[in-house]
């Protein structure tokens, strides 16, 4: 099912928050990344990547809290380089969801300052984790408006170019509650390329309150 759900939307990546076994879950034409659950009995998240795209890995920008579901890829494709989050975050945590908000904001403080014009992308099913701060502190977008759960937007995308990417919600063939997230360049692929390759670093005053205390001092 997922494989004809790729197919028929002619997708270059596939995030998943429930691992199988890979012998169950490894699609043709597609290399899989993953990241077992360590601390739960199942799941997990993984990424499928098509295999035309040879320049993708695993990293951590800051060391991972073991018991938190957050995959990175860095990918690069026709010279553009992409930082992909895959994330699972699920309703009753062991841990304090804060924790989940700090690594995040860690990862992406790393990512932004060390790779400025990269295109990040974080996705997944975060279930009422408020995420706010990655719009206020770091100017990523979250594309998704439409419910995926219930009467819910659970699945959200976060990205820091919304000027050449979208979203829509569609059924998916997986037997899931949950709605598929597509994402796509609102223009062709080139032409995206070209704008990214414009982009320019720009510095910005950090003006939230905790900081703005600090010069009193």
């Amino acid at each position: 099912m997922l494989h004809t759900d790729a197919l028929n939307h002619n997708a270059d990546f596939i995030l998943v928050d429930d691992e199988q076994r890979d012998a169950d879950v490894s699609l043709p034409g597609f290399n899989l990344f993953r990241s077992d659950r360590k601390s739960r009995i199942g799941g997990g998240v993984c990424i499928y990547v098509c295999s035309k795209y040879q320049d993708c890995s695993i990293i951590h920008p800051t060391p991972l809290v073991s018991n938190l579901e957050i995959l990175w890829l860095q990918c690069t494709i026709q010279g553009v380089l992409y930082y992909i989050a895959c994330c699972y975050h699920p309703p009753k945590p062991r841990y304090p969801p804060s924790q989940y908000c700090d690594q995040l904001s860690a990862d992406v403080q790393i990512l932004i300052a060390s790779y400025p014009s990269a295109i990040i992308v974080i996705a997944g099913d975060f279930n009422h984790l408020d995420l706010g701060f990655l719009e206020v502190r770091y100017g990523l977008h979250q594309l998704v408006t439409d419910v995926t759960h219930g009467n819910n937007v659970l699945d959200k995308v976060f990205i820091n170019r919304p000027d050449i990417y979208s979203t829509i919600v569609l059924h998916s063939l997986l037997k899931t509650k949950h709605s598929a997230v597509l994402v796509r360049p609102v223009i062709d692929r080139q032409i995206c390329n070209k704008v990214v390759a414009k982009c320019k670093k720009v510095s910005l005053y950090d003006l939230r309150q905790c900081n703005i205390d600090k010069l009193r001092w």
